[in-house]
């Protein structure tokens, strides 16, 4: 589809939600689980879809620790939306299997998103222990553990000592040559592999080089003119609108915004203090002057939900350890099974910033991670040294800064197209065109 038409589409189901009776708080959430079943296959359209593809998808989510019955029940209704009232399809209509059969599924495909193999589950369970020993994020286990059950389906769930340096220089190439994997994602396999038997088995994985390493682009970082970012916060209110300043104003990334702590912040030296971030690095990076005010009055209303949360026995740990923003709802936490209150969501915040910008119309694709680039896009301009700004984004090499130091972030008179320096004389009426060859005149 054309940008005009995904955009239509996504409008014409969106109002069918409406239509449908959904209240407008759950309206987007429908919207992202609709998404969410709609990327789940690649090259094959909504209408070519079948029933086994929707269980699938239905299934995964069901399966997922972190999916509550009712975020379940949600996704399926989206579904039903989707098919019934906007593509017009009866869900007694839809086929059992797509025309032709299933579509053959990658070979590591039976690990994605599901259940672990039952052979496997102890040694999964000891690898996301060994995460946790380790203090790791909660993130890199579940990375981890999901790299694990794929390069096991792989080798047809074989105990993983029975693989040895020869499989492992197979399931890579495979990621590279078959699914066009990126290299950051290669590399994330590889580690998770190596943990799996250095850390969890207690083994040497041997010699394995020479697999055929995914090509690694070099791009310059996207980022917004500092009038973009104004107009992107301009559409933003409440939380939304402090954390995604703090992410420009201070070159967060996502998760350590969503992280941040009462006792990170200090707002006599206007500066905050990037706990365990990327690589388990401790930063520090300034707070804007500009909003040291809303960042007060935010301590006050998180102040009142620790209170609140204080009162029914449900807090963990002193005010200072408190999530700068916390989450409107408790959960259950899925490593301890406490009952306590998480950060912000990272979903609605990723919509938030979506549906700003195109509110603000701003002709880019723009993410969260886009105003941390925006961040040190306009320190370079402002001719600040770019070891400050290594150090201030937390960067381990000056080479991933340095993509910042393009010519046309450099401060300075703006480099100009010697296109500029033509004198291009005035265009005559518009000449008839010549007929090709064959034609008549």
């Amino acid at each position: 589809m054309a940008s005009g038409d995904v955009n239509g589409f996504w409008g014409g189901y969106e109002a069918a939600v409406r239509k449908a009776g959904i209240p407008d708080e759950r309206v987007r959430w429908h919207v992202y689980w609709a998404h969410k079943f709609a990327a789940s296959i690649r090259g094959v359209p909504l209408r070519a879809r079948c029933l086994a593809d929707i269980r699938a998808f239905l299934d995964r989510l069901k399966r997922r620790e972190d999916i509550a019955p009712w975020q379940y029940e949600q996704a399926r209704e989206a579904l039903q939306v989707l098919y019934r009232d906007h593509l017009g399809i009866a869900l007694n209509a839809i086929p059992a299997e797509r025309a032709g059969g299933a579509a053959p599924r990658p070979r590591d495909a039976r690990a994605d998103g599901g259940r672990p193999d039952p052979r496997h589950s102890a040694l999964l369970d000891r690898l996301r222990r060994e995460i946790r020993t380790r203090h790791y994020s909660a993130r890199t286990g579940s990375a981890y553990a999901a790299w694990a059950a794929r390069f096991l389906a792989f080798h047809d769930q074989r105990p993983p000592q029975e693989i040895g340096p020869a499989g492992i220089h197979a399931y890579l190439s495979y990621l590279a040559e078959e699914r066009n994997v990126s290299a950051s994602t290669q590399n994330q396999a590889l580690n998770a592999i190596v943990f799996l038997y250095t850390q969890v088995l207690g083994l040497d994985p041997g010699e394995f080089d020479g697999f055929v390493r995914a090509k690694r682009p070099r791009r310059v970082p996207a980022s917004l003119t500092r009038e973009q970012v104004s107009a992107l916060l301009s559409h933003l209110d409440g939380d939304c609108h402090l954390m995604a300043a703090l992410m420009y104003g201070s070159g967060l990334r996502l998760s350590e915004c969503l992280r941040l702590r009462v006792k990170h912040i200090d707002l006599d030296r206007r500066q905050i203090r990037v706990a365990d971030g990327k690589g388990q690095k401790d930063r520090m990076t300034p707070l804007p002057d500009i909003f040291a005010e809303p960042v007060r009055e935010q301590f006050t209303r998180a102040r009142q939900v620790f209170d609140e949360d204080s009162r029914y026995g449900q807090t963990d740990g002193e005010w200072p350890d408190q999530h700068l923003f916390p989450a409107r709802r408790l959960s259950v936490d899925p490593a301890t099974r406490r009952v306590q209150r998480p950060h912000f969501s990272k979903e609605t915040l990723q919509l938030r910033v979506k549906h700003a910008a195109r509110q603000a119309g701003l002709d880019k694709s723009v993410t969260c991670h886009t105003l941390r680039h925006s961040f040190a896009a306009h320190l370079v301009q402002d001719g600040c040294h770019i070891q400050t700004v290594q150090e201030l984004l937390g960067h381990a090499r000056r080479s991933t800064t340095l993509l910042y130091a393009h010519p046309m972030n450099r401060p300075g008179p703006p480099v100009r197209s010697p296109a500029d320096h033509l004198t291009l004389r005035a265009r005559g009426p518009a000449q008839p065109e010549i007929p090709g060859k064959g034609e008549g005149v």
